[in-house]
């Protein structure tokens, strides 16, 4: 988003949080409605119908995979920050298999593991807003009224509504507390709550660093022109530790897996054979999908030979998940009982998703 926008990036991450932020709360809706482990799939198929399910999963599917991909091929700029000559594809490969064992552990164990990632994650992400707001050069306010790219021109429209759209993405994330209803304390009767919960406090610490880190950029076109623009703010405010530090911190975020919906897609029969069989698989020990996370690596990985340009058209098809999203709750309000949550500003809230 640095990249393409420059300066604007602040203003990007500051509406794509909001955003982020109210569509937490359809989601909200949508999940206490039809609780289930495949996320929003169970309460599309509910109200718009197993052939619209069908086609969300096949359009999810489309994007996971190459999200996944391109996600492991990012990880080689921030290794090179600790390893210079690090190989990206054979990096690639193995973080995505890596991402899938963890999958594999007994729920728990991965619990304990992924928020230990996230521990790291949140230090990271605190050090580089203490850092931003400890050295402003310009203030916020003229970041987000005036954004310019590293040229010092004004940003045009085009990239800025794109850097909108990554912004509201990257700030996002509260729909995968749908995935663990089943293993969750208090079920679906905290679902809800957990999901607002995490729109909000996701999108507030994600933007926020941003917002201090754009306006202390005293040199923009050089941080602009690195590969990883943070990792050298980072070297150059504090320490090319800190940055090692920080980048570290980066590495051991991505570690994720779209393991819950493969599972649950396999699990109702909408994979072909034999993929669904494997799909299904839940180990007896740990009861986690080893199945579903097997065949999200081999496919991601294999993806990884795509490249970066075809593996950025392909999950660029997300969009349309707000819409069904949207048309699912204006389908279940107009047709439906009452839920145990409902999103305010009906039917505003879905219309403008």
């Amino acid at each position: 988003v640095l990249h393409l926008a420059g300066t604007g990036a602040a203003l990007a991450f500051l509406l794509g949080g909001i955003g982020a932020a109210c569509l937490a709360l359809l989601y909200a809706e949508l999940g206490s409605r039809h609780p289930g482990a495949g996320g929003v799939y169970p309460g599309l198929a509910a109200q718009l119908g197993p052939g619209v399910a069908h086609g969300y999963i096949f359009m999810t599917m489309l994007v996971a995979f190459p999200l996944i991909a391109i996600s492991a091929t990012g990880l080689a700029g921030y290794v090179r920050v600790l390893w210079p000559q690090v190989p990206a594809l054979p990096l690639a490969i193995a973080a995505i298999f890596a991402a899938a064992g963890i999958a594999m552990l007994n729920l728990r164990t991965g619990a304990l593991v992924t928020g230990l990632f996230l521990a790291v994650e949140l230090a990271a992400l605190a050090v580089l807003g203490w850092l931003g707001a400890a050295h402003p050069v310009q203030p916020l306010a003229d970041v987000l009224l005036h954004p310019v790219t590293a040229a010092g021109t004004p940003v045009p429209l085009p990239a800025m509504a794109l850097a909108g759209f990554a912004g509201l993405f990257w700030t996002g994330g509260s729909v995968y507390a749908l995935y663990f209803v089943e293993e969750m304390v208090g079920g679906a009767a905290a679902l809800p709550a957990v999901v607002v919960r995490a729109g909000a406090v996701s999108a507030l610490l994600i933007a926020a660093p941003m917002l201090a880190l754009v306006p202390a950029m005293d040199n923009l076109p050089a941080l602009l022109a690195s590969e990883t623009p943070i990792a050298a703010f980072l070297s150059a405010t504090a320490s090319p530790l800190v940055a090692r530090a920080v980048s570290l911190g980066v590495i051991v975020a991505v570690f994720n897996a779209y393991a819950r919906m493969v599972h649950a897609i396999g699990r109702d029969g909408a994979l072909p054979e034999p993929l669904g069989r494997l799909a299904a698989r839940i180990s007896p020990r740990t009861r986690a999908p080893w199945g579903a996370a097997l065949l999200i690596a081999i496919v991601s990985a294999a993806m990884t030979l795509l490249g970066e340009r075809w593996l950025l058209i392909l999950t660029s098809s997300n969009i349309a998940d707000y819409l069904l999203v949207s048309l699912a709750l204006l389908a279940a309000r107009r047709w439906g009982p009452p839920a145990a949550f409902q999103a305010p500003l009906h039917p505003l809230l879905p219309l403008a998703a």
